[in-house]
């Protein structure tokens, strides 16, 4: 298991570090561009995958929610308080939707950094979790479930309804990613790993080439970005399929040993929750030297988040471990 834990962690922090690049591209190149495309591909699906491969099948509801409660929901409201005190301080406290309202992702709440992916991912977890406790003995029943609630949430939307709170909409798209790590885990993982390396390195450049194809094809017909919240089929499709590609490269890619990536995947909740905060200092510090050149901004971005964010890491882990839903050492 330690093993498996590892790989998941390098996942997440490689992850997170192209988030952060695609961020910066995005503002520098634009959202339609290839490359930003490609490094949003898989978006968060790292984290629904690596959820969905290290479910256990069990579910009793007071159990999780107090679980999840303590993991989730109560970094979620500090770090909402953080802001929410911040903005305060500079003279723009808004209203509740500052500290609350991103939970139920209302329309026009203010996003603060990575706080609206906790409470999205708590709705997520849920679903699948109790979903997941229903299909034990059935892995691939379980998968097209899970592609059942994405299509059904793609036909609301297609038919015209009123926008979903936004965490809803992101639960039922997140769902067969959930289910990937599942049918992973139970049967996929094991035929793989029994291939030849030739064979699995003609698999991994297949799929190379179909994540570009289909990066190429939802950008040419349309999509921005892969985001599953489209009305239009083709892109629904393609989005779905080069974001499971960019996935499994990313999981290959991770099976390496990389102590930073590890640090990174331990502390994702910090780097998503409080990157708003070490954004600010980083702009900040980026206005007062003057630099305009992209690959200086990019640079000075880059260290101050992980130099800020790593130092909050350290803190929070050691004193104010509850803040990163952690356990309080005894």
């Amino acid at each position: 298991m330690k093993t498996r834990l590892q790989w998941a962690d390098q996942a997440k922090g490689f992850e997170i570090l192209l988030i952060f690049v695609a961020h910066f591209l995005l503002d520098e190149i634009g959202r339609s561009s290839l490359p930003v495309q490609l490094m949003t591909l898989s978006g968060l699906t790292v984290f629904y995958f690596t959820s969905g491969y290290f479910c256990k099948g069990k579910f009793e509801f007071r159990l999780w929610l107090k679980r999840h409660a303590y993991t989730l929901l109560l970094p979620y409201l500090v770090a909402s308080l953080v802001f929410w005190v911040m903005h305060f301080l500079m003279g723009n406290p808004g209203n509740l939707d500052r500290f609350l309202g991103i939970f139920l992702q209302l329309p026009d709440t203010p996003w603060e950094g990575g706080r609206w992916f906790v409470p999205s991912f708590f709705v997520a977890k849920l679903v699948f979790d109790f979903t997941a406790s229903r299909f034990r003995g059935s892995a691939w029943g379980l998968l097209a479930l899970c592609f059942g609630y994405a299509g059904v949430a793609w036909i609301y939307t297609l038919m015209g309804g009123p926008r979903l709170p936004w965490n809803v909409e992101a639960a039922l798209f997140a769902q067969p990613f959930f289910a990937m790590g599942w049918v992973w885990k139970r049967g996929l993982e094991q035929r793989y790993e029994a291939l030849a390396a030739g064979r699995k390195a003609v698999i991994i450049l297949v799929t190379a080439v179909a994540c570009v194809a289909l990066a190429a094809l939802n950008l040419k017909i349309g999509g921005r970005t892969a985001d599953y919240h489209s009305r239009v089929l083709n892109e629904f499709f393609t989005a779905y399929g080069a974001s499971t590609c960019a996935l499994f490269l990313i999981l290959r890619f991770s099976m390496k040993n990389n102590r930073f990536l590890v640090a990174f995947g331990r502390n994702s909740l910090v780097y998503y929750m409080y990157t708003g905060l070490a954004g600010a200092v980083t702009s900040r510090i980026i206005a007062i030297l003057g630099w305009e050149h992209m690959a200086a901004r990019f640079t000075v971005g880059f260290v101050g988040f992980i130099i800020l964010v790593g130092l909050m890491a350290m803190v929070m882990n050691r004193y104010f471990p509850w803040t990163v839903g952690k356990p309080c050492k005894k």
